[in-house]
């Protein structure tokens, strides 16, 4: 049993608890981490919202009004409800043979805005050099199992270091997601779990679910998403929890993950995740079943200490109320490998 560690109002160093809880060995801990990972690498990650940025007209590749109308009357500003509502649409329309030249208008143009929407925000590849790379495959390869709500390609860039040491189920037919092929293979493995899906990641109007490999550079999105087949990247751009979680809910890939988060029996440690009550109680409620019966895992919650002494404070009060009972930790994430200041990359975009 790890030895405790007495919760005080200051946050931990993370080296600290690292040394006192972590003997239990790799295989007994698992990563789940959130946008504010990202964000310490790559300051544009911190945007208001892709549907924002995809409706300023100074933008290139903008919604246009008629695009718009579709989110405000689907009452959504998540991509993925809209273009599954187009695709479904289109379905229905070769059924009943009717014309789905409009079905394909709004889809390749409420797409490609997303994709032009996404390249804005992303770091660019040519500027994730070696060590970048190689300190986030470090970082998360110290965990049996990692579970990701980003759909960015940082922690796909950082797994192609070592390919061989990160399984990601999608080692079927054609790179395909199948859930009959759901083995693990590998003691040493790091299997990762993208419970928001990612950008290179797609599913098809046939529900097949599959990973894009070759060239993952951000640049090139676009061309990697053709009209022809209709397919489309497969990730929750926005939305509070309960949009988020029927879209998890519906998909078989999200869903997977989502139980195998749910289900797995090992000590968790949070990094750069708000855990937010109004886009987050989806994650929330799973750490808190994960948690429940006879199982007392540990919860160890990354805190950014640069935060006003207010806000910390309240955070780590909301949290300790949510996870009652649980075996709970708070400590600084400047202090963990991924919240490393040599990982950050200082050049930006200009918007």
């Amino acid at each position: 049993m790890a030895k405790s560690i007495e919760v005080k109002s200051e946050l931990h160093d993370w080296k600290d608890i690292r040394e006192k809880i972590y003997p239990s060995g790799r295989k007994q801990w698992s990563l789940l981490i959130g946008n504010g990972a990202s964000r310490a690498i790559w300051k544009n990650f911190q945007y208001p919202s892709l549907f924002e940025i995809a409706c300023d007209p100074r933008r290139p590749g903008r919604l246009t009004e008629r695009d718009q109308k579709l989110f405000h009357q689907l009452e959504t500003a998540n991509f993925e409800a809209v273009l599954s509502a187009l695709m479904t649409s289109r379905v229905v329309n070769e059924i009943l043979e009717e014309p789905t030249n409009v079905q394909r208008e709004y889809y390749a143009r409420i797409r490609d805005s997303l994709i032009q929407a996404v390249k804005e925000v992303h770091i660019p590849y040519k500027l994730v050099n070696e060590a970048v790379r190689k300190g986030v495959d470090e970082a998360i390869s110290e965990y049996q199992n990692v579970y990701s709500t980003n759909y960015d390609l940082l922690p796909c860039w950082a797994s192609m270091t070592n390919p061989e040491r990160f399984k990601d189920y999608f080692w079927g037919a054609d790179n395909g997601f199948d859930l009959e092929n759901c083995e693990v293979r590998g003691e040493y493995a790091t299997v990762m779990h993208y419970l928001h899906g990612g950008l290179h990641l797609c599913y098809t109007p046939s529900g097949r679910i599959y990973k894009k490999v070759g060239s993952l550079e951000c640049g090139g999105l676009i061309d990697q998403f053709n009209m022809d087949d209709w397919s489309m990247p497969l990730f929750i751009s926005e939305g509070e929890w309960k949009s988020k979680k029927s879209s998890i809910l519906r998909n078989d890939y999200l869903a997977f993950c989502y139980q195998k988060f749910i289900q797995n029996q090992a000590h968790l440690v949070v990094f750069g995740h708000s855990l937010s009550d109004e886009f987050d109680k989806h994650i929330i409620q799973a750490i808190r079943q994960r948690c429940s019966g006879g199982y007392k895992g540990i919860v160890a919650v990354s805190i950014y200490p640069h935060a006003p002494e207010k806000d910390i404070a309240h955070e780590m009060t909301r949290l300790s109320r949510h996870f009652q009972g649980v075996e709970l930790f708070f400590f600084d994430s400047t202090t963990h490998p991924l919240g490393d200041e040599k990982l950050t990359v200082r050049e930006t975009l200009g918007w």
